[in-house]
């Protein structure tokens, strides 16, 4: 039948993947011992390398598989985390039980944990539900079991995940680009409020989506044409620095030349 046939197909597609890994990893393994025997030998001669060892082993994957750098890198510390804290996980993937998708998953959901005994846990638990669930379903059970198995950890777990806060641009075609950030929940939500009041004031007969009229929004208060009356003060409280704001939103004139 051929949903038999797709099932079958799917499986070695996952042993596909984890075969790809296990490559990375290997070479990359490969990479760093050669090079740490030529860094001694040149150091023996009184040369400094200027490199260290395994430093270009992405480079050279991502070359091979014309891929970036940085998902080699992924991919490879994926593969080794995995492999090194939850082997049943690893196993499963390597006989096409769960694909990549799956154990990126469970590799986040490892990264998480901060106990050794709850990564033990998760190993012994995880590929019954990986297996019969779909990508979704199970990192929403992995985010419950840590939240179960670590709950007096989670402020630690806050405080960390606050640390990774990032903004980056990527440029697309035809004179587009990608805004990509990673935001405090509390923050995300009140930028989405933000941009849907922004984006309801609108003009009768404005031809815009709404998408289009949030998107514009948002260059709109970045580029100060439209204030939202934010005024923060960054103060520290313990190990972290913390905001306290007060909003305001209002529009501001739009500067000379602006669009």
């Amino acid at each position: 039948m051929l949903i038999d046939e797709l099932i079958g197909q799917r499986r070695v597609l996952a042993r596909a993947q984890a075969r790809n890994a296990e490559l990375m990893v290997a070479f990359a393994d490969t990479r760093t011992g050669l090079d740490k025997q030529r860094i001694a030998g040149l150091r023996a001669g009184g040369v400094d390398a200027r490199y260290s060892a395994g430093e270009f082993a992405a480079n050279e994957v991502s070359m091979a598989c014309s891929t970036s750098r940085h998902v080699a890198q992924r991919v490879i510390a994926m593969a080794r985390r995995v492999r090194a804290e939850a082997p049943d996980a690893w196993d499963a993937w390597v006989a096409g039980d769960i694909d990549q998708d799956k154990v990126e998953r469970i590799n986040r959901a490892l990264r998480r944990l901060q106990r050794d005994a709850s990564k033990v846990l998760l190993n012994a638990l995880v590929v019954d539900v990986a297996v019969c669930k779909t990508p979704e379903i199970l990192g929403r059970w992995l985010n419950q079991f840590i939240l179960e198995t670590e709950k007096d950890l989670q402020d630690e777990r806050l405080q960390r995940s606050f640390q990774d806060r990032y903004v980056s641009v990527r440029p697309d075609l035809d004179g587009m680009s990608f805004l990509t950030a990673e935001l405090s929940a509390v923050d995300a939500h009140a930028i989405d409020q933000v941009l849907t009041a922004l984006a309801g004031i609108a003009e009768p007969g404005d031809p815009r989506t709404r998408q289009q009229r949030r998107a514009d929004a948002l260059v709109d208060v970045l580029l100060g044409r439209v204030s939202n009356g934010c005024h923060v003060v960054w103060v520290r409280r313990e190990a972290l620095f913390v905001r306290v704001e007060v909003r305001d939103l209002r529009r501001c004139p739009r500067r000379s030349g602006a669009a």
